[in-house]
């Protein structure tokens, strides 16, 4: 998986940061922080099918469903 962290008050260009990713053979999550006056939020934009990836391993692993 490549990762980016970004600290940003605004949503960053998650295709656009993901393009200059020199690694192409790898799932591509970015961590964004939201950092402003008034909130203090980290999220992971990452690709659906590596989120079903994710959630499948997961359930999986603890035996859900």
């Amino acid at each position: 998986m490549n990762i980016q962290a970004k600290n940003y008050a605004n949503t960053p260009s998650y295709f656009n940061i993901r393009e200059q990713c020199s690694d192409k053979s790898k799932p591509f999550c970015l961590c964004w922080k939201k950092n402003t006056l008034t909130t203090d939020n980290t999220v992971f934009i990452i690709p659906d099918y590596f989120f079903y990836q994710l959630l499948d391993a997961y359930t999986k692993q603890n035996h859900i469903l």
